[in-house]
């Protein structure tokens, strides 16, 4: 807890105890944010406890049923007859039996639940098993099932089910992600080729597919976009990067929460669906693009890390005044080690400019870009003395140095 405040005391003195460009006044500017209103689904265990007995629960997915944030789970009769239950789970703490006597073996192994309009089941195993996706019916019989094949040798990601009842998926092969879409009648596959999702293959493994208005709806780190199926063209819907909103949730490890399901309003903003790989906690986040007013802190760097991308918005989260921007300068477009000297050198150059008539970034740090210019960046007044003002919050060095090193 130490270290994350060490983070935020950093982030939030260096916006004005930096004095590159300190004689300029600061004031607040209008930005562009997204809002997010949190609300949480209660604890399916709890309303089992109740009955004083004792229950394997086993947690399938969490998903919008339409416009319903739903969650799924079996109760497991493993003592009896090795099958399972299969409930509905809502932000009202119900829960409604969907099926009964459902194979174990559906319900213990890797499969992620999707439950369509219809109320039959897809079971999607994104692991590199052979066995990919399985279509239940109510009453958890087989429909349908995919393997990986040599005409079929990409893994199943995620799946959603848009308004139109069209089901659609991402997959993922050795050119990246792409979406498809499923014949739900017959399990078919056809790869939507127009819709460029990911071209070079730069979307990595936080690549989400949710329902849009129209078409399926692509979510990742940085942005969230709606595909035209007849056009192949991606619009933006909401774009994250310079807001102090994350895709990402809390947690690490197993715990990590991330985007289980979202999908796009009538109105052009969004809902996400969060949880962690055991289904608790789990919450629905309502975005809305809003105009709020923050004092601007701007940090540079010739290439800013995801670790500090995430830091900054949960510094920009969880401050009502200041909002911290994170710009690259002198990155080239090449990725080794030749082109990242260059960039490098840019940046240091572009720095030493703006220091040198009294503006620049305000906050900068790195042992390269400081090298041995850190006493004369002090006796010119550039940089200043942290420590009081680490004092005065009850943060000390053991708490920040460690981080540092």
């Amino acid at each position: 807890m130490k270290k994350s405040l060490s983070i935020f005391l950093l982030l939030f003195l260096g916006i004005f105890l930096i004095g590159c460009g300190k004689n300029d006044v600061k004031t607040s500017q209008e930005y562009q944010d997204i809002i997010v209103k949190r609300e949480d689904f209660p604890h399916f265990e709890e309303d089992f406890a109740e009955d004083g007995e004792n229950h394997l629960l086993k947690y399938l997915g969490t998903q919008f049923l339409g416009e319903e944030p739903i969650q799924l789970w079996a109760e497991r009769h493993a003592e009896e007859d090795g099958s399972s239950s299969i409930y509905k789970w809502g932000l009202d703490g119900k829960r409604e039996l969907l099926a009964d006597g459902i194979s174990d073996h559906f319900t213990i192994g890797g499969y992620e639940w999707y439950l369509d309009r219809d109320g039959c089941f897809y079971l999607v195993n994104s692991s590199d098993d052979d066995n990919l996706l399985r279509k239940l019916d109510s009453q958890g019989q087989e429909l349908f099932r995919i393997d990986r094949t040599d005409s079929f040798p990409w893994q199943i990601q995620d799946i959603c089910q848009n308004p139109d009842r069209q089901v659609y998926l991402m997959r993922y092969g050795a050119n990246g992600f792409a979406l498809a879409e499923l014949d739900p009648g017959t399990g078919r596959v056809a790869v939507l080729d127009k819709i460029k999702v990911d071209p070079a293959g730069q979307f990595g493994a936080s690549s989400y597919l949710g329902a849009g208005v129209k078409g399926p709806a692509v979510c990742r780190d940085l942005d969230m976009r709606e595909a035209d199926i007849g056009t192949g063209e991606l619009t933006d819907v909401l774009l994250f990067s310079e807001t102090s909103y994350s895709v990402w949730g809390s947690g690490s490890y197993g715990y990590l929460e991330e985007v289980s399901d979202f999908r796009v309003t009538e109105k052009g903003s969004a809902e996400i669906l969060k949880t962690n790989s055991y289904g608790s906690p789990a919450y629905i986040e309502r975005l809305s693009l809003e105009t709020v007013q923050r004092i601007p802190g701007v940090r540079c760097a010739p290439g800013v890390s995801d670790w500090l991308k995430r830091q900054i918005v949960r510094f920009n989260q969880e401050n009502s005044v200041y909002h911290v921007i994170a710009e690259e300068l002198g990155r080239s477009d090449g990725t080794g080690e030749a082109e990242y000297a260059d960039a490098m050198e840019d940046f240091i150059r572009n720095i030493g400019i703006q220091l040198a008539t009294g503006k620049g970034p305000d906050i900068l740090f790195g042992e390269k870009v400081l090298g041995g210019n850190v006493i004369d960046m002090i006796e010119k007044g550039i940089l200043e003395d942290l420590k009081p003002y680490m004092e005065s919050t009850g943060v000390s060095e053991e708490d920040y140095f460690p981080l540092a090193d």
